[in-house]
């Protein structure tokens, strides 16, 4: 009886043999059956390159191989009195232990007669175009690049993570190296979060932080770490992820790192144990509630116009100022704002320059009309202004602010009337 079989060839037409745990899949395309065949030590050792594909097993039997005289009688169309037959072949190399190059082999399918004569060399004809190649250490990477906004962040307020991934496969002789283990997977992301010791934090830390991509929420694991999703295929992108902060109260103080890691899998979630690419984006977490508060006594607080006096004689203007808080570098300062008279119900204020309105010279900031009052705050201080005669009336606003560093933190103020 004619058999079909499969003969591969290295690029000068010589037999090939196929390295130990090559994986062989055939699609029977006229009764949708797939079978496979996986090459062994004893076929390398033989030097087997000819399968006939009565070797090919059922997928999902232990030991059901193709029997191609029945399946032939699938094939036989006899109005026609010809025979149909359409197959797929998939070569996969996943496992095996290449350590060189392949290139220009082929794989074509014959019918040969019972003393391994071909009878008919399927595909011959196009031999030189159905040719393939393997290549060692170049696999395709996806590099990653990202940005977090801010730096600082006050528990309870998010974090903007900007993710974006670059998916790259080598140029080998100015072909490209298609890396076929991406073919059919998602893309995505693990972050992790360390502390500045190295010690990655776990769910204990991270309750009721979340990650949100696309009105989609992500949890941390167990673990610490979160796995997202990004794409459904490898490609180019750009992920936009805010990181939810508001519910939770155990992420300590402190400077963290968040390593991002990307992986292709069947999901973009699970399995892709083993990263193309990592960063680490640099983040200060400050969990503590400030204090701020302003006292000014309420006969320093109507002044006037004239002579620049409070209502003891006095053009001395004395704030007490008492601050608590865990920030590493927190600094205070002043600002004066009137409100405005456009409307007579109006409750807007606006900035004026304090400087304008006081006898001392004022430590100026990077900020216009804000002026340095504390540099290092202590627990309680007072801060003394001497103002000066003949003041515009209204009703004004003397502002605190607290930053750590040039970040805004919160502010504090007390109302004064000059008339």
């Amino acid at each position: 009886m004619d058999k079909r079989v499969l003969v591969s060839t290295d690029e000068n037409g010589l037999p090939y043999c196929f390295p130990e745990n090559t994986k062989l899949t055939m699609l029977d395309m006229v009764t949708n059956k797939y079978y496979y065949y996986i090459v062994t030590s004893n076929d390398v050792a033989q030097n087997k390159y000819v399968y006939n594909l009565s070797d090919f097993i059922a997928m999902g039997s232990e030991n059901q191989k193709y029997d191609e005289k029945e399946e032939s009688k699938n094939y036989y169309v006899q109005d026609q009195n010809l025979l149909y037959e359409n197959f797929i072949f998939h070569v996969s190399f996943a496992d095996t232990n290449i350590t060189k190059n392949i290139q220009n082999n082929s794989l074509l399918m014959e019918l040969r007669n019972d003393e391994s004569q071909t009878l008919v060399g399927v595909l011959g004809i196009q031999r030189d175009v159905i040719r393939y190649s393997v290549y060692v250490n170049q696999d395709a990477t996806i590099k990653l690049n990202g940005s977090i906004e801010p730096t600082t962040v006050y528990l309870g307020n998010p974090l903007n993570l900007s993710v974006e991934t670059t998916f790259t496969q080598n140029i080998v002789d100015s072909k490209k190296v298609y890396d076929t283990q991406y073919f059919d997977k998602k893309l995505g992301i693990k972050i992790s979060i360390y502390d500045i010791n190295g010690n990655k934090l776990n769910i204990d830390s991270l309750l009721g932080v979340n990650f949100e991509l696309d009105g989609q929420k992500y949890y941390p694991r167990v673990d610490g770490t979160t796995r997202i999703n990004i794409a459904d295929k490898v490609t180019d992108v750009l992920a936009r992820i805010k990181i939810n902060t508001k519910d939770n109260t155990t992420w300590a103080t402190g400077d963290y790192k968040i390593v991002i890691e990307s992986f292709g899998s069947s999901d973009g979630i699970y399995y892709g144990l083993t990263a193309s690419d990592s960063i680490e984006l640099d983040v200060r977490i400050i969990n503590s509630s400030y204090g701020l508060k302003v006292i000014t006594d309420d006969e320093a607080k109507i002044v006037d116009k004239e002579t620049g006096n409070t209502l003891d004689k006095n053009n001395s203007l004395v704030s007490t100022v008492e601050y608590s808080s865990a920030l590493s570098d927190p600094n205070i300062t002043v600002s004066l704002y009137r409100r405005t008279y456009n409307d007579i119900y109006s409750r807007e204020y606006e900035q004026v320059d304090l400087q304008d309105y006081v006898l001392d010279t004022l430590n100026t900031t990077n900020k216009p009309k804000e002026y340095s009052a504390f540099d290092n705050p202590i627990n309680v201080q007072n801060y003394v202004l001497n103002l000066k005669q003949n003041l515009k009336t209204g009703t004004y606003k003397l502002v605190f602010k607290l930053y750590d560093e040039d970040t805004y933190v919160g502010e504090a103020y007390e109302y004064i009337i000059i008339k």
